[in-house]
């Protein structure tokens, strides 16, 4: 089941069954520290979990899950309060920035199921996991707190751009966020400390940890957490959504090959909005947006189902599962030098995420062929900057065989022994 899907190396699943019972995971299995609690007069339940729940909270009841093409909403009950949790990974066809953006959402809004009122409180957490591969090596963090909102961003010690370990990218910024409120408390700290904390008081202290750099997994295996957690106070009827928002940043995405054969360097094209240092200013925007946002989901889920069901309305469930994995698996692109970012050369490379024999490669042909139907019904436009690259690449000196490529290859990559 998707949950945060934006991007080849954003990309967590869950096999959620009656509770929080597993971890989330990465496309390719490693396990994501990622964890979702509620506390409803003073009783804590998991909503997003694993590992046995340590602390002793409850598991909140699954009641039910939805998959639209940017969604997953599951429908859960935590004692006398009903609960949706929706993950929502935007796919915003015509904005080129937007979608480039690779942060996704998750909402929750609570309303009591006795017609009386009850205290609830909200927490979430993520672990520096989503960093790299290989879990020995060393992360760092810094949490600020501007005029309206407060960010977490996570990166490694000792990062190398451009590269993978276990199929994670090993040079992106994390990013953990929510609007700033009166409600709102946060910490760095670690796990066990950190969600015990919220567990018996209902709110995080307003220290934060500063003894990194650490071990993403430490050695008597405790990890790392950035938590923020929200007081929604007495709850009778629905409340308004709690928002948050999880990224995951990286300059350059890619190095792409001219037709002159020489390497180019490509930035997503919300570099052109923002730099990385700047960053925060768009994690701001992301967060206003969220009502926005949510309505043009819905009004692409409707579009998309109505086409797809045009056809078979068998394919429905197939193509809702399918949206955010085919979007998630590409990087849309300018080209960078020393001074500035090309605006109008706009390239999209799309990363074959999965096991098959071309797992890894860039624009391979057989994948692009598979999913040419679905980028063409959402912005035809990346028909073309899907296929630029691949014919540049075949008419550049780089490609020396008589048979065209059948795709860029692990060029755009090295992967880490």
């Amino acid at each position: 089941m998707p949950l945060a899907v934006r991007s080849p190396y954003l990309n967590a699943w869950t096999t959620l069954n009656n509770g929080a019972t597993n971890w989330p995971t990465f496309w390719s299995t490693a396990e994501l520290g990622w964890v979702g609690l509620i506390r409803v007069d003073n009783v804590t339940y998991g909503w997003l979990e694993g590992g046995g729940n340590p602390n002793g909270e409850l598991l909140a009841t699954l009641r039910n899950v939805q998959v639209t093409p940017t969604r997953t909403i599951v429908q859960m009950v935590a004692g006398p309060v009903d609960f949706n949790v929706t993950f929502l990974s935007p796919i915003e066809p015509n904005d080129p920035v937007k979608q480039s953006f690779p942060f996704t959402y998750i909402s929750i809004i609570v309303e009591s199921n006795d017609k009386a009122r009850h205290e609830v409180q909200l927490y979430s957490d993520i672990t520096t996991e989503w960093l790299s591969g290989d879990r020995s090596v060393k992360a760092d963090w810094n949490t600020t707190a501007t005029n309206s909102i407060v960010y977490h961003e996570s990166f490694l010690s000792s990062p190398r751009s451009l590269f993978e370990r276990s199929d994670q990218a090993t040079d992106g910024t994390l990013y953990f966020a929510a609007m700033l409120a009166s409600s709102t408390t946060h910490v760095t700290g670690l796990a066990n400390e950190t969600r015990g904390q919220f567990i018996f008081t209902g709110h995080l202290p307003f220290i934060l940890n500063t003894q990194g750099p650490s071990l993403i997994t430490h050695a008597d295996g405790d990890r790392d957490v950035l938590a923020i957690s929200m007081d929604l106070g007495s709850v009778l009827s629905a409340t308004p959504p709690t928002v948050w928002a999880l990224g995951l940043l990286r300059d350059p995405v890619v190095q792409g090959i001219t037709a002159s054969g020489n390497a180019n360097m490509r930035s997503p094209v919300w570099r052109t909005q923002a730099s990385i240092q700047e960053a925060w200013t768009l994690i701001q925007k992301f967060l206003g947006d969220y009502t926005a946002a949510m309505q043009r989901a819905e009004a692409f889920d409707v579009s998309l189902a109505t086409q797809t069901s045009a056809h078979s309305s068998l394919l429905v469930d197939l193509v809702s599962l399918a949206a955010r994995q085919v979007m998630a698996s590409t990087e849309l692109t300018v080209s960078a030098d020393a001074e500035s970012l090309n605006t109008t050369d706009v390239r999209m490379y799309m990363k074959n995420v999965g096991t098959t024999a071309s797992s890894g490669k860039m624009n391979s042909v057989g994948e692009l062929y598979s999913a040419y139907p679905f980028f063409l019904t959402v912005n035809t436009s990346y028909g073309a900057w899907l296929l630029q690259p691949i014919l540049e690449y075949a008419s550049s000196p780089s490609w020396t065989e008589m048979y065209a490529p059948g795709d860029l290859g692990l060029l755009i990559y090295a992967t880490l022994s």
